[in-house]
């Protein structure tokens, strides 16, 4: 990182090396588990008539 770079930039370089990526990629599959699991129950009730 240059020395005269914005304070800003400098600390989001430093947030992204200091990045658990694993803890990232774990989160982002829950999350991604989550919407798959709320897309199939959409699919599965749009021949469902609610009276």
């Amino acid at each position: 990182m240059h020395q005269n770079s914005p304070p800003f930039l400098k600390q989001s370089f430093s947030a992204v090396q200091d990045l658990d990526y694993a803890e990232v990629i774990s989160k982002y599959n829950l999350q991604l588990t989550g919407l798959q699991a709320a897309q199939q129950s959409f699919a599965k009730i749009q021949g469902v008539v609610i009276v």
